[in-house]
């Protein structure tokens, strides 16, 4: 039995296109689930069957991130966390095989998206764009953190003068090769992203962790 390809499909295939995007979820989709939805998404890979590895490039009229848009983005992944947690709780409901399948065909992400952007005040698709902006940006935070954090934590104390400061010349390269994760964003937009920083973090790991449980992983 295949299944014609649904917007749920094209959503798992886009998540899967992102590579290095993990979260620490249960597997609740069941080996039904994870039969159907990987088939699906392979389908929807390039006219080869392979995702394309090479970075798409932003799209020049993508709008901004401001302070007022990520007050928006936060009620939007909100509403859209629960429509996805609500289609996962159906699926789960259902008793056979065939009920999941069917659960499944009918999860309509494109409508669970039109209601995110609704309650984040823009329209779908400008929701996906600035959606997946503020993913970059929590993305490109994070790995700047990260080095910060590595540097930090190294104990330098034996080292010669000459090593240390080889030490000191990888470190500053290495941050200055990072791009700037706020780029674009004016001041007032900084300001909010870091006060609504560790919500929307959280927020990004539930999403994701959602559409993974799609695929049982």
């Amino acid at each position: 039995m295949t299944l014609e390809k649904t917007p749920l499909a094209l959503a798992l295939a886009a998540l899967l296109a992102l590579g290095g995007c993990t979260g620490g979820t249960e597997d609740t989709g069941g080996e039904a689930t994870r039969d159907v939805t990987l088939e699906e998404s392979a389908d929807l890979a390039g006219d080869e069957g392979e995702f394309d590895e090479e970075p798409s490039e932003e799209p020049a009229d993508r709008p901004a991130l401001t302070a007022a848009v990520l007050e928006g983005l936060e009620r939007g992944l909100v509403r859209e966390n629960e429509g996805l947690q609500a289609a996962l709780d159906k699926l789960a409901s259902a008793e056979t095989d065939a009920g999941r399948l069917i659960a499944l065909g009918n999860v309509d992400i494109e409508a669970i998206e039109a209601a995110a952007a609704e309650a984040a005040g823009v329209s779908p698709g400008d929701y996906t764009l600035l959606k997946e902006h503020l993913f970059d940006v929590l993305g490109r935070v994070d790995m700047h953190e990260m080095m910060t954090a590595i540097y930090s934590d190294m104990d330098d104390a034996e080292l010669d003068g000459a090593t240390r400061a080889e030490v000191e010349k990888g470190r500053d390269e290495m941050m200055a090769d990072l791009e700037d994760p706020f780029e674009g964003m004016d001041e007032e937009a900084i300001e909010a992203f870091k006060a609504r920083q560790a919500r929307l973090a959280e927020l990004r790991a539930q999403n994701i962790g959602l559409l993974l449980k799609f695929l049982g992983g």
